[in-house]
C-alpha cells in the first residue's frame, strides 16, 4: 500500500503483476488504487527458483530466500506378508510415510478376475488405524475380519492404499491371498455356507443347484434344531432364486444365508457381535467425515445399545459351552462392562468438545479391547487342563488366605505374650478365631499344615506347568522359619517370617497365573471380584451367576478378578468398617511399638 506504481513479484524467470484493489472501499479501509494485492500458485516450474522479491519500477524493495518442494504422493507397503490370524481373521502388518502428513490408510482387497459380487463393488476397502491425522510416517499391524464377505475362502488381490491431505494415493505392490473364512462346526451351517459360496457365478444352472440344496436341507428341520427362523430363512432364499436371478437379488440371498448360518452355530452371539462392528464403522466413519453433532450422538446411543446386546449375547454363548471361570492373574487389573461403557460416554464427552480425533482414538481402544474377547473365544467344552488349572489356582487362593489368617493370629499372639490387652477383632481372625486345631497354642501346627498344603500344591503345579515359580521354594523356606520361631514361642520372630511367606505366595501366584495363560494360549477367561467402583468389592459369581458375575435378576455384576474376594453384605461391611476405624485410631497412638505400627499400616493399606 501507498505506492504510485503497481509492484511486482519475481519468481525465478517469472515476474507477475500485482492487482490494484478495488476503489470504492478507499474511503472506508484507506485502500484503493495505491494499494496492492496478489494471490499466486508456486508449482513445478518455478523449482528452480531460489527466492521471492518485490519490486517497485526497478528498486527491490523485498527479497525472502525460498525452495520449492513438491507434495510427494505418500508411500505404503507392507512390512509383512497378509496372513490368517485366528477366528478367520486376516493380519496386515504395514509401514506408510508421507512428506506432509498422512490423511488415511486403507486396505483394498480385489478379485484377480475384477469380478464384483452380485449386487455388490468390484472392490472391497476398510479403513486401517492412523496415530492421529497429520502424521508423516506410521507403522502397525491391524487385524480385518472379512469372512462374512461371499470372497472369504477364494484367492483375492490384496493392496494398500495410502492418502495424503491433497488426495493424492500411494499404492503398495499387490499380494495374492486366499481370503480367511470362518468354518462352521455345524453340519447344516456348514452346508449352507457353502451353498452361498457357489452364488458367486450365480449362471442359471448353479442357481438350479442352490435351489435344490436349499430346499433338501429345509426338508429336515430336526437338523437345525427345528428352528422355525431358519426353516423360513431356507424357504425365502429358495424363492427369491427361483423367481428373481437379479445380482441385487443374488446379493440379498447370500447374506440371508450368511446369518442363518450364524443362527445356527451360535444363536444370537454371532448376530450380535455382527451388528457390533457394524456400528464401530459407521460411527468411525461419522467422525472421520465430520458428521454434525447430533448424527455423533445418535450412533453413540445406538453403539451402547449393541455393546449391551453383545455382552449378553456372549455371556449365554459361554455358558452353553462350558466356559465360566478360567485362570487369570489374580492381581490382574481387567475389564467389566462399566468399563466399556465408560469408553463410550469418554469418547462422547470428547466429541462434544469438538475433540474428534481424540474420540476415535477411544473407540479404536474399545475395538481393540472387544477384538481381544473375540480373539481369546475358543469353542467347545473346557478342557481338562482348564479345570485342572482353574483347581490349582483356587487351591493357591485358599492357602494363601490361610497364611494371612496364621499372620494375624500370631501378631496377637505377640501381643499378649507382651502384656497388651486383646483389642476388637482383627481382620482375617485375629483374637479367637477357628485355629490350626485343639491344642495348637503356639501356632506351630496351623503353619506347618500350611507348609504340607504348599509342597503338596508345589508338586501338582511341577506336573502341570512342568517347573515351579521360585517364590514358592521362598515361600515354603519362610515357614520353615516361621514353624521354628513358633515352636519357640518366639512370635515375634515369627511374624517376619509369616509375613515374607504371604509376600512370596502372592508373588508365585502371579507367575504361576501367567505361566497358566502361556500354556492355555491366552484363552479367555471370566474371572471374579476386583476392587471396583468407590472401593467396593467385586462379588464371586453364585451359582446361578452368568460367566460375566451378572444374577439372573440381571445386575451386570463386578467383573474380573483379583482373586475371589466376595462382595460383602451388610454386617460384613459394618465389622470392615469397625476394623478400619479401629486400625486408624491405634495407628495414631504413636507410643505403641514400631513393628506394630508398621504391621497396622500394611493392614491400612489393604483398604
Amino acid at each position: 500500500a501507498g505506492v504510485r506504481h503497481a509492484p511486482q513479484l519475481l519468481v525465478g524467470d517469472r515476474t507477475i503483476q500485482f492487482a490494484a484493489i478495488d476503489s470504492p472501499n478507499k474511503d472506508r479501509s484507506g485502500t484503493g488504487e495505491n494499494s496492492y494485492r496478489l494471490e499466486t500458485i508456486l508449482g513445478d516450474a518455478d523449482r528452480a527458483a531460489d527466492s521471492l522479491e518485490v519490486h517497485v519500477g526497478k528498486n527491490a524493495v523485498a527479497r525472502w530466500p525460498m525452495l520449492v518442494a513438491a507434495d510427494e504422493p505418500p508411500e505404503v507397503e507392507f512390512t509383512r506378508a497378509p496372513a490368517k490370524a485366528g477366528r478367520a481373521q486376516l493380519r496386515l502388518e504395514y509401514e506408510a510415510k508421507d512428506d506432509y502428513g498422512l490423511a488415511g490408510l486403507q486396505v483394498v482387497i480385489r478379485h484377480p478376475e475384477g469380478l464384483a459380487v452380485p449386487g455388490g463393488q468390484p472392490v472391497i476397502r476398510a479403513e486401517l488405524p492412523l496415530p492421529g491425522l497429520g502424521s508423516n510416517r506410521t507403522k502397525g499391524a491391524s487385524l480385518q475380519d472379512f469372512s462374512a464377505h461371499p470372497w472369504a475362502g477364494i484367492p483375492v488381490l490384496v493392496s494398500l492404499q495410502a492418502i495424503d491431505a491433497r488426495g493424492q494415493a500411494g499404492d503398495s505392490d499387490d499380494v495374492t491371498i486366499v481370503l480367511p473364512e470362518r468354518i462352521f462346526n455345524h453340519p447344516v451351517a456348514r452346508a449352507i455356507a457353502a451353498e452361498r459360496k457357489k452364488l458367486n457365478s450365480p449362471t442359471f444352472v448353479v442357481m438350479d443347484k442352490v435351489v435344490a440344496a436349499l430346499e433338501n436341507i429345509a426338508s429336515r428341520p430336526q437338523h437345525f434344531f427345528d428352528d422355525t427362523v431358519v426353516f423360513l430363512a431356507l424357504s425365502v432364499a429358495a424363492n427369491r432364486l427361483i423367481h428373481d436371478g437379479s445380482p441385487a437379488s443374488v446379493g440379498g440371498v447370500q447374506t440371508l444365508l450368511w446369518e442363518t448360518a450364524l443362527r445356527i452355530e451360535d444363536g444370537e452371539f454371532s448376530i450380535a457381535e455382527r451388528d457390533l462392528k457394524a456400528l464401530q464403522e459407521r460411527l468411525a466413519n461419522a467422525l472421520r467425515n465430520n458428521a454434525d453433532n447430533a448424527e455423533i450422538e445418535r450412533l453413540l446411543d445406538q453403539l451402547q445399545q449393541a455393546l449391551d446386546k453383545y455382552l449378553s449375547a456372549l455371556a449365554e454363548h459361554l455358558q452353553k459351552q462350558g466356559l465360566t471361570q478360567l485362570p487369570l492373574d489374580p492381581n490382574a487389573r481387567t475389564m467389566d462392562s462399566s468399563d466399556l461403557q465408560r469408553m463410550i460416554e469418554q469418547a462422547r464427552r470428547l466429541a462434544r468438545t469438538g475433540s474428534r480425533e481424540a474420540a476415535r482414538q477411544m473407540l479404536s481402544r474399545l475395538r481393540r479391547m472387544l477384538d481381544g474377547i473375540r480373539n481369546g473365544l475358543q469353542r467347545g467344552k473346557p478342557s481338562k487342563e482348564m479345570a485342572k488349572a482353574q483347581r490349582l489356582m483356587d487351591a493357591l487362593r485358599k492357602l494363601t488366605q490361610r497364611q494371612r489368617q496364621a499372620l494375624d493370629k500370631t501378631f496377637e499372639r505377640k501381643r499378649l505374650a507382651e502384656g497388651a490387652m486383646p483389642g476388637r477383632p482383627q481382620p482375617g481372625g485375629i483374637g479367637k478365631g477357628k485355629g490350626g486345631g485343639q491344642g495348637d497354642e503356639n501356632g506351630s501346627a496351623e503353619q506347618q499344615a500350611l507348609r504340607r498344603a504348599l509342597g503338596k500344591l508345589m508338586l501338582e503345579m511341577d506336573e502341570f506347568l512342568g517347573g515351579i515359580p521360585n517364590s514358592f521354594g521362598k515361600a515354603e523356606r519362610a515357614m520353615k522359619d516361621a514353624i521354628g520361631s513358633l515352636q519357640k514361642g518366639q512370635f515375634g520372630k515369627a511374624v517376619p517370617s509369616q509375613t515374607e511367606a504371604l509376600n512370596q505366595l502372592q508373588k508365585g501366584g502371579n507367575s504361576m497365573a501367567e505361566q497358566m495363560a502361556r500354556r492355555l494360549g491366552g484363552r479367555i477367561g471370566i474371572a471374579r471380584g476386583r476392587r471396583g467402583q468407590g472401593g467396593q468389592q467385586g462379588r464371586r459369581p453364585g451359582p446361578r451367576d452368568d460367566p460375566f458375575g451378572r444374577s439372573p435378576e440381571g445386575n451386570f455384576g463386578q467383573q474380573m478378578d483379583d482373586g475371589g474376594i466376595k462382595i460383602p453384605d451388610q454386617m460384613e461391611s459394618r465389622r470392615a468398617l469397625d476394623i478400619l476405624h479401629e486400625l486408624r485410631r491405634r495407628a495414631g497412638e504413636r507410643n505403641r511399638p514400631v513393628p506394630e505400627l508398621d504391621y497396622i499400616e500394611r493392614l491400612l493399606k489393604r483398604f
